[in-house]
């Protein structure tokens, strides 16, 4: 069973489906969405295996699948919006993208996940893109005292402080126990050599390495030049049953 419903010109969406496992004898999966103009809202339900915690062996999987909730999620995304300035010359287009994950049957596997970006443009001879990820893969810890769970997740547990934690560069011990982490960093650029763009990536990831306890930041860099072939070079070739033919006119279609 599944139903959409799209008003105000598509701003409004709300989508849903139902699986029943006639065979078995059992509901198998529930998926709702609602979405608003840039936010998005989504709830989850499966037949699968649920977890109980234990303080020894951490989550363990229960031996009979259940019908269970699954996950539930708000995630925000902006749409292009794009500043022109000097005779449309240069412009610049900021955007954001942000989500927020509640795993159900394992809660300590929630997480934030925050991703800004800028574009600039000039006259269609350079674009320079700066994006960064920061994820929170520790959510779970400001809610669990309220939830009856204190010290499930050591850390910080009030959510502000925390942050400011990962801002804290005075101060190590404080920035590295913060939740707030940055996954990575680019700088993407693009230059028009008319027939051909040249692209320029770099990008920071910082990368855990198990035998030394360390983290490792060495760049990653890439350099490509794409050609943009004339529209008097683009070709089609059909096979017809076996026989090829090059740029078949409409009449033989």
């Amino acid at each position: 069973q599944a139903l959409a419903v799209s008003l105000f010109s598509d701003t409004f969406k709300l989508t849903q489906s139902y699986n029943y496992d006639l065979e078995d004898n059992h509901s198998d999966a529930l998926k709702l969405a609602l979405s608003w103009s840039d936010l998005q809202l989504a709830y989850v339900m499966q037949y699968t295996y649920g977890y109980d915690f234990d303080s020894d062996d951490g989550w363990v999987e229960r031996d009979n699948k259940e019908f269970l909730p699954y996950n539930a999620s708000i995630a925000y995304s902006t749409t292009n919006k794009k500043f022109t300035y000097w005779k449309n010359r240069i412009s610049f287009a900021p955007s954001l993208s942000t989500s927020l994950v509640a795993d159900f049957l394992r809660p300590t596997n929630s997480y934030f996940k925050f991703i800004p970006a800028i574009t600039f443009k000039i006259n269609d001879f350079l674009d320079l893109t700066f994006s960064s990820e920061s994820r929170n893969s520790v959510c779970y810890r400001y809610v669990q005292d309220f939830l009856g769970n204190s010290g499930l997740v050591p850390g910080e547990t009030d959510v502000l402080t925390d942050l400011l934690d990962s801002f804290d560069f005075a101060d190590d011990t404080k920035r590295k126990s913060s939740g707030f982490k940055l996954k990575s960093f680019e700088i993407k650029l693009t230059h028009n050599l008319h027939d051909w763009d040249m692209n320029l990536d770099f990008k920071v990831s910082p990368r855990f390495i198990s035998t030394t306890k360390t983290y490792d930041f060495s760049p990653y860099f890439s350099l490509s030049v794409l050609w943009r072939p004339m529209e008097s070079m683009k070709t089609e070739i059909v096979d017809d049953y076996g026989s090829w033919e090059l740029n078949p006119s409409d009449d033989n279609n």
